[in-house]
Parts: C-alpha cells; sequence; structure tokens
C-alpha cells in the first residue's frame, strides 16, 4: 500500500508528459526487448514511458477507487437512514399493537366495565322491561274484551 501512495504523490511534471497509445507502447517494447542492439537512451525512454504509464493508471487506479468509495458510503448512509426510518415506524407500530391488545384484553376480561357492551346491556333492559309491559297490555285488553264479550251475552269461542 506504501508502494502506491509513493506512486501517486509523483511530481505533476512527470503526470502531465505526453504518452504513446498503448498498443504503441507495448509494440515498441516488444521489439526494443527482442534486439539487442537498441541504444541505451531509447532504452531510459521506453523503461521512463512505461513508468509514466504505470504511473497514470495507478492514478486512475485509485480515483476510481475513491468514487465507488464515495458511491458505496453514500449508498451505506441512505440504507441506514431507512433503516432507522423503519426501526421508528416498528416502534410505534408495537406501541399501538400494544395499545389496542391492552384494550382487547380490558374489554374480554371484564366485559361489563366496556362502554359499548354496558349500553348494549342496558337497551336489552329496556326492551325486556317494554316487551313485559306490553305482554302485561295484552293480557289486559284480551281480559278486557272477554269481559266485555260476556256482559252483552256475545260468546267467544
Amino acid at each position: 500500500m506504501g508502494g502506491i501512495k509513493k506512486i501517486v504523490k509523483r511530481p505533476a511534471q512527470v503526470a502531465s508528459q505526453e504518452l504513446p497509445a498503448t498498443g504503441e507502447l507495448l509494440s515498441h517494447f516488444r521489439y526494443t526487448a527482442g534486439h539487442h542492439r537498441v541504444p541505451q537512451r531509447e532504452k531510459t525512454m521506453t523503461m521512463r514511458e512505461l513508468d509514466i504509464q504505470f504511473q497514470n493508471a495507478m492514478n486512475e487506479l485509485q480515483a476510481s477507487f475513491e468514487k465507488q468509495h464515495r458511491e458505496w458510503q453514500q449508498s451505506y448512509q441512505a440504507l441506514q437512514q431507512q433503516l432507522e426510518a423503519a426501526q421508528q415506524r416498528e416502534m410505534a407500530l408495537r406501541m399501538q399493537n400494544e395499545q389496542l391488545m391492552r384494550k382487547l384484553s380490558t374489554a374480554s376480561s371484564v366485559p361489563e366495565q366496556h362502554a359499548l357492551i354496558k349500553q348494549i346491556k342496558m337497551l336489552g333492559a329496556h326492551l325486556d322491561a317494554l316487551a313485559k309491559d306490553a305482554a302485561t297490555f295484552n293480557r289486559y285488553a284480551h281480559n278486557q274484551q272477554h269481559a266485555s264479550g260476556n256482559f252483552s251475552g256475545e260468546q267467544h269461542g
């Protein structure tokens, strides 16, 4: 890793020199490697060009790595925020669920204490009282009819 930092921190003048295309450089390198009569100056230039190209490739690799790292970091942060929001929603839903479970538990264990059940029972009691009153009234009305019919001499069968 120290080697990469060393390469990246090369002087700007080396990185700004013009470079031949990769294919040209490789052809030239193969040519020079295959012939022993290449002057020392040409061999040094080829190695220098290769070094410059290597430096540029390492700089591009590092820049690409840093860019990818930033993108992953942003993605991670976005996912982290989504996770936190989901956990907050889950917590709120759990609290609401517990509250509803307590209400349901209270309503089913002591139904007389539930307001709606109290009202239904009260309404039922009123209906029972009205039904008794109606039955009493019907017996009274029937008896009145029967009694008045006996006085008039009519007979009902």
